[in-house]
Order: structure tokens, then C-alpha cells, then sequence
């Protein structure tokens, strides 16, 4: 009897979490405007960002030369490798959480730019896991050369991820959930290049 009370408890404690993402989310994607629309899509668009991985390589030569842009590249395919097989491959087949535009209960109040509905499940974010994977290795590589760049970083990822719920396609939680993946992917695999190659130099202790 106790542990019926208990499970019956604790699918109405997630039922609560579910209702107050789903809340939040529907208050930050009514915060549209027409003049963002097309600003918020590009941010979703895979040639967005060229400029700041190219700006990206730069920093990291100017950290660590030649070897900092090599073991750079191959952590950061690495950790996006990881990041996005962890959110894509299995966490959204696994979780197989219905995306706000596929939602019975609320798609018709979602705000879409371009018709855009996304896939049928949105847990979690690989947009998310992906930019903050990418951010956590280009920060580990820097942050000594350039100990604020955490904060652009931070700045940069967190509004490509913010730009999934103006689009409509991801909750609060698919976001902080797919970043955390990605800056613990980004972490790992920074982690394990610095180990096993000599793609790093001292710069990074």
C-alpha cells in the first residue's frame, strides 16, 4: 500500500514538473515579436554558425597555435558526435516526448516561424547539447589565454538554445537537459584528447 501511495506521489510530483514546463514555455514563446521571427530562425540554422566557429579557430590558435585549432577540431567533433547521438539517437526515442507542435493539448496556441514543426519529440535539445559541447571545449582550450570568453560563450549558445523555444519546437527542460549533456560531452572528450594525444600543449594545465 505504501509504495501504490508512493508511486501515485511521485507521478503527481512529474505531472506538476510537466505542467510547469509546459507553462513557462507557452510564456516564453508568446514573447514574440515579427521583426524576431526571421532573427530567431537564422539563429536555428546550421550556416549561422561558420562566422563564430571560424572565430572559434582563431581563438584557439591564439591559445595554443597549431595544436590548440588541431586538438580543438578533434574534441569538439568528438563531443558533438557524442552530445548528438546521446539527444538524438537516444534520449528522444527512449523519452519519446511529444514536441510542443505535436502536443494534442496546446500546438494551437504555439507560436511556428515558417511553418516550422520540428520532428515528432523534443527531449532533449541537440541544438542545446551540440553548441554548449562545442563552447565547453573551446573554453577549456582558451579560458587561460582568454579567461572571460566563458561569458560570450555562455551568451552564444545560451540564445541558439533559447531560439528552439521561440521557434516552437522545445521545452525549458529539452534546453537545460541537451546542455548539460553537451558541456559534460565537451568535458569528456576534451578530457580524453588531452590524455591520449599530444595535441595540447602546456597552456592548458
Amino acid at each position: 500500500m505504501e509504495r501504490i501511495e508512493y508511486t501515485f506521489r511521485l507521478m503527481r510530483f512529474f505531472e506538476l514538473l510537466e505542467n510547469c514546463d509546459q507553462q513557462l514555455f507557452l510564456w516564453l514563446n508568446g514573447l514574440h515579436h515579427p521583426w524576431l521571427d526571421e532573427i530567431m530562425w537564422a539563429f536555428s540554422q546550421q550556416w549561422f554558425g561558420i562566422p563564430f566557429y571560424l572565430l572559434f579557430c582563431w581563438l584557439l590558435y591564439k591559445s595554443q597555435g597549431s595544436k590548440g585549432v588541431a586538438g580543438g577540431l578533434v574534441a569538439t567533433l568528438l563531443a558533438v558526435a557524442l552530445a548528438n547521438t546521446i539527444t538524438s539517437e537516444v534520449l528522444k526515442e527512449w523519452v519519446a516526448r511529444y514536441r510542443p507542435t505535436h502536443h494534442m493539448e496546446i500546438k494551437h496556441l504555439v507560436h511556428t516561424v515558417n511553418n516550422y514543426r520540428g520532428g515528432l519529440y523534443s527531449f532533449c535539445s541537440s541544438h542545446a547539447a551540440n553548441m554548449f559541447a562545442i563552447a565547453t571545449v573551446v573554453w577549456l582550450i582558451s579560458r587561460h589565454h582568454f579567461p572571460k570568453l566563458i561569458y560570450g560563450l555562455l551568451i552564444w549558445a545560451s540564445l541558439i538554445s533559447y531560439s528552439r523555444i521561440y521557434l516552437g519546437v522545445h521545452y525549458p527542460s529539452d534546453l537545460v537537459a541537451g546542455g548539460a549533456i553537451g558541456a559534460i560531452s565537451g568535458l569528456a572528450m576534451y578530457m580524453m584528447v588531452k590524455r591520449y594525444t599530444k595535441l595540447f600543449g602546456n597552456k592548458t594545465e
